[in-house]
């Protein structure tokens, strides 16, 4: 799961707020669930292709948002397509910057557009 604040006063806030968003959400679906928290700033720095918030052209859903997230994830998808990356994880490979073109020539996804 990843949450997105506004600021973060310092690391170990991050990390325990991770951890305790972490254990609970583990309790309420009966297994593990890793959680990363961005603030704002750390987010939009994020917003590039190979880092972690890359794989969110894989899927994704917006459970809450009053910022406008849909439209910074679309850049993701648009640096995505403009590159050639492509994902190898466990033995299996994603080609990410096509799944990109598709997505965003399909409009899929996107609720603004």
């Amino acid at each position: 799961m990843l949450v997105i604040v506004n600021s973060l006063t310092a690391i170990h806030e991050k990390v325990v707020l991770e951890n305790i968003i972490s254990k609970e959400l583990s309790k309420f679906l009966d297994k593990p669930a890793d959680v990363i928290i961005f603030d704002m700033s750390s987010f939009i720095e994020n917003l590039e292709a190979g880092t972690v918030l890359s794989g969110l052209v894989l899927g994704y859903k917006i459970i809450y948002d009053d910022v406008g997230i849909e439209n910074y994830i679309k850049r993701v998808f648009e640096k995505l397509a403009e590159s050639n990356y492509i994902l190898t994880h466990k033995g299996r490979s994603w080609n990410l910057s096509a799944i990109a073109k598709i997505k965003l020539r399909t409009r899929r996804l996107f609720k603004d557009l």
